[in-house]
Parts: C-alpha cells; sequence; structure tokens
C-alpha cells in the first residue's frame, strides 16, 4: 500500500506480545507496533490506527470495555480480539472484530486474520480533489448545496466547488457508497439506523441524521443488503 501500518496491541501476556509483533513485521513491509500490557500503560496514542488488538481478560480491565472506549477515537480501525477462553468471542459481536485469535491455536487464526486484513486493506481507496485526500474509509457522508460540496470525514469536513454527479462519477467504484437522496450520499459502514424517511450516521457517538427520499429508498435499501452479506 506504500502507508505506515499502524499497530496498537493491549495484552497482559508478555510471550504473546513478542510473538505477534514478530509476526506482524513479517506479514508487512513497513510497521509500527506499539504494545502495552493494560491501558493504564498507554502514554501516547498514535492520531491513527489501522489495527486494534486486544486481549479480551485483560487483568485490571474487560478488554471489550476497553474496545469500546477506543472505537470512540479509532472508528475506521479493524478490530482483533484474542483470548485462550473460545466462548468469549460470542461477547465481542456488538464491537464487530475483524477476527477472533484463540492463543492455543495462535498461528493457525494470525494467518486467516492476516488475509483478511489484507483483503481489506487493499479495498481502502482514496480520491484526491483540490489538494484534499478523501480516503473511502474515513468519509461518512456528502452533502451538496448550491454549486458545493460538503465532504465530512472522520476528523474533517472540508467544502469543495463540484456537482453531486461528479463526485458520483469519481467515486463509481466505491461499493460502499450509496446516494439516498439528492443531495445526499452516505457510507454504508457507518449508518447506525434506518428510518422510514431517514439514515443515522454514527461518529463519535453522535448521530448524523439523513434525510432518505422515497424514490431513492428501494435501491438504497438493495445496496445496502448487498453490502451487510458481503460484510
Amino acid at each position: 500500500r506504500g502507508d505506515i501500518m499502524n499497530v496498537l496491541v493491549i495484552d497482559d501476556d508478555l510471550c504473546f506480545l513478542n510473538a505477534f509483533k514478530e509476526q506482524i513485521i513479517v506479514s508487512f513491509d513497513d510497521v509500527e507496533c506499539d504494545l502495552y500490557t493494560s491501558m493504564h500503560d498507554v502514554t501516547a496514542l498514535k492520531e491513527e490506527y489501522d489495527l486494534i488488538v486486544i486481549d479480551i481478560l485483560l487483568k485490571d480491565n474487560s478488554g471489550i470495555m476497553v474496545a469500546e472506549e477506543l472505537k470512540k477515537l479509532y472508528v475506521s480501525a479493524y478490530y482483533v480480539f484474542t483470548s485462550h477462553k473460545d466462548q468469549l468471542i460470542f461477547d465481542t459481536i456488538h464491537i464487530q472484530p475483524l477476527y477472533f485469535i484463540r492463543k492455543r491455536e495462535f498461528n493457525h487464526d494470525y494467518s486467516i486474520m492476516i488475509k483478511l486484513l489484507k483483503e481489506k486493506l487493499n479495498q481502502r481507496k482514496k480520491l484526491i480533489l483540490n489538494h484534499i485526500n478523501i480516503k473511502n474509509h474515513e468519509l461518512l457522508f456528502v452533502e451538496c448545496s448550491g454549486h458545493y460540496l460538503y465532504i465530512h470525514m472522520i476528523k474533517n469536513n472540508y467544502r469543495i466547488r463540484m456537482t453531486m454527479n461528479e463526485f458520483i462519477d469519481l467515486t463509481k467504484d466505491w461499493t460502499n457508497i450509496v446516494q439516498v437522496h439528492k443531495s445526499y450520499i452516505v457510507n454504508t459502514d457507518y449508518i447506525n439506523e434506518i428510518n422510514k424517511d431517514c439514515v443515522y450516521i454514527l461518529n463519535d457517538s453522535m448521530n448524523n441524521i439523513i434525510p432518505l427520499a422515497r424514490r431513492k429508498r428501494k435501491n438504497f435499501v438493495c445496496r445496502y443488503e448487498k453490502y451487510l452479506l458481503e460484510k
């Protein structure tokens, strides 16, 4: 991909931390791996992480609770849980993790996780408009007003002079964005709820309410159902 792969691993098992670091630096050409045994030991988090790996049973905290807090900061990161107890995987479903690594089957599960992660990362696309780098996985929604588009990202918002049709044409191969209204495009990755006449896009625990036009609803529902099946 050409970018640095940023990884955060939180696990109170030092052997696992070292084993994971050894594997991840082999799996990627350029990787920075932050290792911590506890959230209390975390001194400085990076602005962005591609992968966050957390032990479900941390000695001083619940790994799931840690993930819930981190997901508010790193919405677009991929999350992976680890544990000696396989049955705990069901407790992580609401986080929508990329994978679950069983420590007793580390080599097997790690190889599957890496394959899935590389596939996901390769699907990420970006578009440069007016020197603004618009990353597919960080786009929340696009709003059209007059001759301008307002690009709402996870951390920043931009105004660009462009029509909605021009933007749609430039991003026609972005399978996770869909038009829900003549003035709005949304990223299906961040849909939190769908009602009869609106779509809720979640960011920083706050819902953005996007109107859903009646004549766009059928196509939107079909696209979203397909997205869920392929996710």
